[in-house]
């Protein structure tokens, strides 16, 4: 990550270089962090205010996630 020299010049440059090495988008053409198959969900306060909401979220995500058994 840090010998992406490519990002010292981003506004997000150690955490552009973090997004890009986990499959996100950094065009700003389209939605900054968008990736059609994260490696990991943000659900952070400020998108997701409601607790509810949230929860429902990671349950949703967990249920994607391979079972340990299919671990190799």
């Amino acid at each position: 990550m840090w010998a992406m020299e490519e990002y010292i010049e981003h506004e997000w440059w150690e955490n552009a270089a973090l997004l890009d090495l986990l499959g996100y988008s950094l065009d700003r053409r389209t939605r900054y962090c968008e990736s059609p198959s994260p490696m990991i969900n943000h659900l952070a306060c400020g998108y997701h205010p409601d607790f509810e909401t949230r929860l429902m979220r990671m349950i949703a995500d967990r249920q994607t996630l391979p079972s340990s058994s299919d671990a190799r």
